[in-house]
């Protein structure tokens, strides 16, 4: 099978780190804030100006970008035994401008590539796009089966790709976009490796 893996909000824990350095970046510079846990980008989720977020970017985008803080739990090794049976496709969206945001001379590919050694990840392919919904291009022409995303963009367009499963890493911003109750959904990379186990048998629809 060739399976399809995202890295933010789906191999690291993206909301987790919008909330915890959201919040410190808050107490850290005296800004008043009521987080919106529904919004899939930080500046929204904060109601930030375009000033504060380039300064949280500049502080704590290092910190999830370039360090292993924020996988999920059993992500590592649950990825490392599907590769053993399966090719994985580790598919990004991350803009070319991004590691000037917190200080890196490297391309955007460079950085992803050098966190996705050091967090020891396993893939056979890393394809790095611009926006979310590329990512569909590059699925259907690698013919991949099966596919684990978040953004709410990328699955709010699933339906028209019907050749490839595509499944949600559950989170407060993907439960609300038109279609969202159809998506399969998991909230753990254990529900992850049974799902996929599962299939393998042939006793999951």
């Amino acid at each position: 099978m060739k399976i399809g893996i995202d890295i933010d909000g789906v191999i690291n824990d993206q909301a987790r780190f919008h909330l915890e350095c959201g919040k410190q970046f808050c107490d850290k510079h005296h800004i008043s804030c009521v987080p919106d846990q529904a919004s899939y980008e930080i500046q929204d989720m904060f109601h930030w100006d375009e000033l504060s977020y380039r300064r949280f970017q500049q502080e704590y985008y290092s910190n999830f970008f370039q360090t292993d803080q924020y996988i999920r739990p059993r992500a590592k090794q649950v990825i490392q035994y599907l590769h053993e049976k399966h090719q994985i496709y580790v598919i990004t969206a991350r803009k070319s401008t991004l590691p000037a945001r917190f200080g890196s001379l490297d391309t955007v590919e460079a950085v992803t590539e050098k966190w996705l050694k050091k967090a020891g990840i396993c893939y056979d392919y890393f394809f790095c796009v611009s926006k979310a919904q590329e990512k569909w291009a590059v699925l259907t022409r690698q013919r991949v089966d099966l596919t684990i995303e978040d953004s709410p963009a990328f699955l709010s367009q699933s339906s028209l790709y019907p050749s490839i499963m595509t499944v949600c890493f559950d989170a407060a911003y993907n439960r609300n976009f038109f279609g969202a109750e159809a998506i399969l959904r998991i909230h753990t990379w254990r529900e992850a490796f049974d799902l996929i186990n599962n299939l393998e048998r042939g006793v999951c629809s």
